[in-house]
């Protein structure tokens, strides 16, 4: 089958679902829809516009029932269809509007469109009696198809109707040789397949940035294995390193490659069944979906991909029915020979409290770290990003500003102020522009006068996930003693509270035993870039309080 009317399909749908559905549900989300066109888009693929009555039943409709409507959809018309759903237009599914012209002009008519159901002496000659009555009806002659599907303007010379071929006949029945291979109303050769780009719209659909790209990644030393892996990945989903476990710092990159990643095997094949999201908002749909009582629709909607891209999964962490569902969800997915990515702000050893399956399955694949961008990394960023905007920054200016500016997001937020400085004032793009933009750009600092010990425990606590009688107590798990470890370091560096001070804050410890972990953070910051992102980042966080 290729094509089918909109009111065979949509009878098809609601017979289906009838039987499938509970009779509320079908009333409520079903009933009021309707299909307002099918339009052919390439081999084998179809767009199918469903409309709704209102926007709150197209939003619940799509989000309820899109996977059940797509699977009794695609088998009806034969192909693979993406459902868009709109605000009905007063589009009935019993009728195909055409636009037709004639001699005067042109006018605008709704044809019936009535499915043949059998095939006897009086309907073999339909067409022949169809044309007889052009004589009266002469826009007929001239009718084209749907106006949304077609662009035609000139006359057709085909009949408008003709006997189904694929049907067999009834015994008896005659059927003229200059009509059995007419073209009928929804054949191939009736159709004028639109421009779609059937990439952008999968990835819409899939949410993921089309910016986010391989080409405009800019690749150095501290992000050229992580770069490597992406490409093997998006090039072979499922078939190597899987899962791919992205983690670093903030703005080092890690959701640019993930979508990457998306974008190149959208391309690729567009019907990919693949989605993006963030670990908090896989958190907030699972907790919806048992409140809704709609769990089985969400674990369909995720089991069912071929790549799942995860943005920040230690969100996750400590949450038992989120963990127990990734777990599932992962599981289906890779067994299937899907593909997963994931990415988080530090190793799956550091993400707590995580159960051990998972953190057994996350460092099952590639586990890459990504650094901070080095200052020839972050030149090339700014000469990426300024040339994107039209903005044709001068190689000397782009390292002012790199050696000034370490967070690739406050890269970007200086180009955007340049761009609207030199556009919008009139400013000459020079080095004392630059030096005007950087001086409202200021690395932060952490006020003395507010800040307390107590916020800073809290900022560890918080950052390590762990309580703080853990974080004073006496365990010797190696998670607790970093943590520990940089909570004395940062209670002196930031504070100077004496040695003897802290120990009596963390369970009356010698202070030669916080002397020992402040110089111990000391040289692993000079040494671990893991340790300088735990103290960066809790550092970042005290600075906005």
């Amino acid at each position: 089958m290729t094509t089918t009317e909109p009111q065979l399909v949509w009878s098809a749908v609601l017979r289906d679902l009838s039987k499938s559905m509970s009779s509320s549900s079908f009333s409520t989300w079903i009933k009021p829809l309707k299909i307002e066109s099918i339009e052919a888009v390439g081999d084998g693929h179809a767009i199918v516009k469903i409309s709704a009555a209102s926007p709150y039943v197209a939003e619940q409709a799509e989000m309820r029932c899109y996977a059940q409507l797509k699977q009794i959809i695609d088998r009806s018309t034969g192909r693979a269809c993406d459902l868009t759903f709109n605000i009905s237009g007063g589009v009935g599914n019993t009728a195909v509007k055409d636009t037709l012209s004639n001699e005067n002009g042109s006018q605008s008519n709704t044809i019936d469109v009535q499915p043949i159901e059998e095939e006897d002496d009086n309907h073999s000659n339909f067409i022949n009696r169809s044309k007889a009555d052009n004589k009266t009806h002469p826009t007929y002659q001239n009718a084209q198809i749907n106006p949304n599907i077609s662009h035609q303007t000139g006359p057709s010379n085909s009949p408008l109707f003709s006997p189904d071929s694929s049907r067999p006949s009834r015994p008896g029945s005659k059927k003229s040789s200059a009509t059995s291979d007419a073209p009928t109303l929804f054949s191939q050769a009736q159709i004028r397949i639109p421009t779609v780009d059937r990439h952008k719209l999968a990835a819409q659909k899939a949410h993921l940035r089309e910016d986010y790209t391989f080409d405009s990644f800019a690749v150095s030393g501290s992000n050229e294995m992580a770069h490597a892996a992406a490409s093997a990945v998006a090039a072979s989903p499922g078939q190597v390193y899987n899962p791919l476990f992205l983690w670093g710092g903030v703005g080092v990159g890690k959701t640019h490659l993930m979508q990457a990643i998306g974008n190149t095997i959208l391309k690729n094949d567009p019907d990919t069944p693949l989605t993006y999201c963030m670990g908090e908002e896989f958190l907030n749909e699972i907790i919806g979906a048992i409140r809704s009582k709609r769990t089985l629709e969400f674990k369909e909607k995720y089991r069912r991909l071929k790549v799942l891209l995860i943005d920040d999964i230690q969100f996750i962490a400590g949450k038992d029915t989120a963990q127990e569902e990734f777990f599932h969800t992962f599981n289906a997915i890779t067994r299937s020979g899907g593909q997963v990515i994931m990415t988080s702000d530090r190793p799956p050893y550091e993400i707590h409290p995580l159960e051990d399956r998972l953190r057994s399955r996350f460092e099952g694949g590639l586990t890459i770290d990504i650094q901070q961008p080095t200052f020839e990394l972050r030149t090339a960023i700014l000469l990426i990003k300024s040339q994107k905007m039209g903005l044709d920054l001068p190689m000397n200016l782009a390292q002012i500003i790199a050696s000034e500016v370490e967070s690739t997001r406050k890269l970007e937020g200086v180009i955007y102020k340049l761009h609207s400085a030199h556009r919008f004032q009139n400013k000459p793009l020079d080095e004392h522009l630059v030096r005007e933009v950087l001086g409202n750009e200021s690395r932060p600092v952490i006020s003395r006068k507010k800040l307390k010990p107590s916020a800073i425990l809290r900022a560890v606590t918080s950052h390590f996930h762990v309580s703080a009688s853990t974080l004073r107590g006496p365990s010797r798990k190696k998670d607790y003693v970093t943590a520990r470890h940089i909570a004395m370091y940062l209670l002196k560096s930031e504070l100077d509270v004496p040695y003897a001070e802290i120990g009596h804050s963390f369970g009356g410890r010698d202070h030669t035993s916080i002397m020992h972990a402040v110089s111990k953070i000391e040289n692993e910051m000079a040494d671990s870039s893991i340790i300088n992102q735990h103290v960066n980042a809790i550092r970042s966080s005290l600075s906005a309080m």
